[in-house]
């Protein structure tokens, strides 16, 4: 998982300290360590990149079932109230969506996530996701304007700009322009939210970049804007790791015919 920032860190030591004056222990519960182990594995799946894509999944597959066999040890006292099985059915189906490929047992468990909580965010978030790895790219559009009628949330609006690429390049698409047109505002939108988020200026490059390709590729402001995008996600250090990152800078480069120092160090 990412380090506290000193801000970060600040604020939990005023926490504990207030808690010492009451004279109290900081409460651990079995479903809060759950999400901290969902956490990281997907930090793990964010950031683990070997050479051989096998080993990547096989150790996915590993501390998945890890997580698994421990949330099946939550004590029934902390699955009372509608809202806690809502959380229980979200990280069982969290952690079995891990890997690249559509799990159906994931799906099931989303749906339930969202039928017993649907006004949560992270639920709605995750069903899209899921539904995307199954190819129902609609459906997964759906879900990420479900969560955002909840609020605005930067990964919602980074994986919606997402599927809306996807479905721009869909053959018999009647209204790709305006997709790839969605795509790039919504793309915008969630680096609003949060200007200093690597992953959401990649996800505005990528939005450019597609609209370059899929347009004619004659528009090189839309280069510009990709490159200028890609420049800014690279200063986020958890985006240094990202092969994508630069390979999709490197091929902006090369239609820019610009071939001195494209690469970062």
């Amino acid at each position: 998982m990412a380090d506290m920032n000193e801000g970060e860190e600040k604020d939990i030591a005023a926490k504990m300290e207030e808690l010492e004056v009451k004279g109290e222990e900081p409460k651990k519960t079995a479903m809060g360590e759950m999400k901290k182990l969902v956490e990281a594995l997907y930090d793990l799946r964010d950031t683990y990149f070997p050479a051989n894509k096998e080993d990547k999944i096989t150790t996915l597959q590993e501390q998945m079932k890890i997580g698994l066999d421990a949330l099946d040890y939550v004590p029934l006292g902390e699955l009372k109230t509608t809202a806690q099985r809502a959380d229980y059915e979200l990280l069982k189906g969290v952690m079995l969506d891990v890997l690249p490929s559509y799990d159906r047992k994931a799906e099931e468990h989303l749906v339930k996530s969202v039928k017993l909580n649907p006004s949560s965010i992270d639920a709605w978030l995750a069903l899209g996701n899921c539904f995307t790895k199954k190819g129902e790219l609609t459906s997964a559009k759906n879900c990420y304007n479900r969560g955002l009628e909840k609020g605005p949330n930067k990964c919602l609006l980074c994986d919606l700009s997402m599927v809306e690429r996807m479905l721009a390049q869909e053959d018999g698409t009647q209204n790709w322009e305006q997709l790839l047109a969605d795509s790039i505002k919504h793309a915008k939108e969630a680096v609003d939210l949060e200007v200093t988020d690597g992953y959401s200026w990649y996800n505005y490059g990528n939005a450019y970049l597609t609209s370059f390709f899929l347009t004619g590729s004659r528009d090189f402001e839309k280069l510009s804007m990709s490159s200028k995008a890609y420049l800014q996600a690279q200063k986020d250090k958890k985006m240094k790791i990202n092969p994508d990152l630069y390979y999709n800078y490197g091929t902006v480069n090369k239609y820019l015919e610009n071939y001195e120092g494209p690469l970062w160090i």
